[in-house]
């Protein structure tokens, strides 16, 4: 029996060391603790003349979304084909993962969203 749990150890330490860290989450609107900071280190205090570097762009229609970032997916909303559609990206490639619609497309109405009790970005990434 000891042998068995030294084993699992072992193997659950050696699983951990594979683990690299890449970056950090961005799970919901102004970042991890809402308050518009990132954990990340390394980056830059200001952007380049010419602007940043784009590594991937997609289309998209009109959107009332900021994006998520949870493990490797880009997670947002936006207007497609008359309809509102939740797009998950790979953060690496850009490449479409999944998508699902939600409604039809937006309207000329007031949009208000509910977060304290209802949907918010928080309970979607929580689900990826």
């Amino acid at each position: 029996m000891r042998s068995l749990i030294h084993r699992m150890v072992h193997a659950v330490v050696v699983a951990l060391a594979c683990c690299s860290y890449t970056h950090a989450d961005w799970p919901q609107f102004l970042g991890e603790l809402r308050n518009g900071t990132s954990r990340e280190t390394g980056l830059l205090d200001s952007f380049p003349d010419d602007g940043p570097e784009v590594v991937w762009r997609v289309p998209g229609g009109v959107g009332m979304s900021a994006v998520t970032v949870v493990n490797d997916f880009a997670i947002t909303t936006f207007n497609e084909a008359g309809k509102q559609v939740l797009v998950a990206f790979d953060t690496e490639s850009g490449d479409r993962v999944w998508q699902t619609e939600l409604a039809n497309e937006y309207g000329d109405v007031p949009f208000v969203v509910e977060t304290r009790d209802g949907l918010s970005s928080k309970n979607v990434s929580d689900r990826v």
